[in-house]
């Protein structure tokens, strides 16, 4: 089970008293909770904060690391799985956030680590979540080999490249439809060896990925979408255990900024897809308040080939809401989604319900299926609703 310390009790009353304390001094009603708390792990003082600029040059495998002078940053990876026509949906995902030097101690540095784990399988939802200091050799980012970790989950490469690699996760406390009684305890294990099959694509410009017209939001962000996924899923449900091997298609994004957790930013829709042709798509819209949303992306060719799309060129609408009864919440989870220009005019729907993850900050991460104009699978993340 899930270690529980001293230490991790520490660490969870240090980040539950700024967030309670920005909570409390909140007096606008159209901001979301997540990101008001998201910017209680951050300093106040973003001066002291490098910035996002477009003349940056991304270097490799350098910028696979941390980069702690930016306020937030994450590592993250989804995969689409299948094993005897079932589908599973994973993800894995490591925070980063920049706390100040007045958080430093003895026995860790000023910067904040969250995990999360999630995997879907067709009647149940495994959902994890894990946070520490850094400094600590227990979590956070290295490069020799490249892995980045919070306790036992750990992704792991062969070298200090991204891949190959792999990936171990376990959770417990499973949701689930079936009759099993509140006693029972469901264990997951996640083991998945990954393999690359394609080139690293840099977002935006080089790298450079805006988010807002004026470029006021912006973020260094490049993806590897080309990932082969083999592995095994073991099920403990009860007294019994259950293997599934499993194969698909991953996709990793890298992303830091020190311009995203801001009082005008309201939240993000983004999608990541996986055309049966073999090609790629990746498409975000940015929501800003008193501005247009901020819609762009990119198309990746099957040969690696990527085209940045100017905002405006994509067409994102949202067709039909799920409503999460216990926090009240609405999610636009299906969606159309047209780039006229390269024919493509598609519809995004979920590969099943119920798809949010309830920590604490509620967001939607979750499979989904494409149909129209072309076929394909990938993932679905929606933010401050």
């Amino acid at each position: 089970m899930q270690r529980v310390s001293i230490q991790w009790l520490a660490v969870l009353v240090m980040l539950i008293t700024p967030t309670l304390l920005i909570l409390n001094s909140l007096t606008r009603s159209d901001e979301s909770d997540e990101n008001a708390l998201y910017r209680g792990l951050v300093p106040t003082q973003t001066d002291t904060l490098s910035q996002v600029k477009p003349d940056r040059v991304l270097h490799f495998p350098d910028d696979h690391q941390p980069h702690p002078n930016y306020a937030i940053e994450w590592w993250y990876f989804t995969a689409n799985l299948s094993s005897n026509n079932q589908k599973y949906g994973l993800q894995y995902t490591l925070f980063r956030f920049n706390r100040g030097n007045k958080y430093a101690s003895n026995w860790a540095n000023g910067q904040m680590y969250m995990a999360h784990a999630s995997l879907h399988t067709p009647d149940k939802h495994y959902f994890s979540e894990r946070f520490a200091r850094g400094g600590q050799q227990h979590v956070g980012v290295t490069s020799s080999p490249f892995s980045f970790r919070m306790d036992e989950w750990l992704w792991e490469a062969k070298g200090n490249d991204l891949l190959p690699a792999t990936l171990s996760l376990n959770l417990v406390s499973a949701s689930s439809s079936s009759s099993l009684s509140d006693e029972t305890i469901n264990k997951l294990m996640v083991d998945l060896d990954l393999t690359g099959s394609g080139p690293l694509i840099l977002q935006g410009e080089a790298g450079f990925s805006q988010k807002s017209s004026l470029g006021t939001h912006a973020s260094y962000y490049y993806s590897q979408p080309f990932i082969l996924a083999n592995g095994v899923i073991t099920e403990h449900i009860g007294s019994k255990k259950y293997q599934k091997v499993v194969s698909g298609k991953g996709w990793f994004d890298h992303e830091w900024t020190s311009q995203l957790l801001d009082q005008q930013t309201l939240g993000w829709d983004w999608f990541s897809i996986h055309l049966d042709g073999g090609e790629k798509l990746m498409a975000f819209r940015m929501r800003l308040k008193d501005s247009q949303h901020y819609v762009t992306g990119t198309i990746i060719g099957a040969d690696g080939a990527s085209k940045t799309l100017p905002n405006g060129a994509i067409k994102i609408t949202p067709l039909a809401y799920e409503q999460d009864v216990e926090s009240g919440k609405g999610y636009p989870t299906q969606w159309s989604l047209d780039i006229a220009k390269n024919g493509i005019a598609i519809t995004i729907s979920p590969q099943k319900e119920k798809q949010w993850n309830s920590g604490r900050f509620e967001y939607y991460e979750g499979a989904i299926k494409v149909s129209g104009t072309h076929t394909g699978e990938g993932f679905m993340e929606l933010t401050g609703y």
